[in-house]
């Protein structure tokens, strides 16, 4: 029974690092993706209710330092991704609006911004 719930753990611990893996590969992209966003936020999710019922094993405390640590992980990572999202919907939000030609003659500045921001962001994603 322990080897089971120790096999589940590092299941578990292996996924969530190819999802870390997946986003370096990404990163050397410059385009933003909010499907794959929404895949990952389903498969952390998914793993956090796995690591939910393995904290209801018996032995899940004597592994309880890298049943946090997992833990932590993947709040993490949610939580990273929950304002990746945010940041896109805003620039998918404005983006049209900062692009429409009179606005970028009137407001040079602020298209200025924007366009350095978005630039910024594409680099992040």
């Amino acid at each position: 029974q322990e080897q089971s719930f120790l096999k589940a753990l590092h299941n578990l611990q292996s996924e969530a690092n190819a999802i870390v893996g997946i986003y370096n590969d990404v990163h050397s992209c410059p385009m933003t993706n909010l499907r794959l966003i929404s895949k990952t936020r389903d498969t952390l999710s998914h793993l956090q209710a796995n690591q939910n019922i393995l904290f209801t094993s018996m032995h899940h405390q004597r592994y309880i330092g890298e049943m946090e640590t997992l833990a932590e992980l993947l709040t993490s990572m949610l939580a990273l991704l929950s304002e990746l999202s945010r940041v896109e919907e805003l620039v998918s939000k404005w983006s049209p609006f900062f692009h429409a030609n009179d606005v970028r003659f009137k407001l040079v500045n602020a298209t200025t911004h924007f366009d350095d921001c978005n630039e910024k962001w594409k680099q992040i994603i």
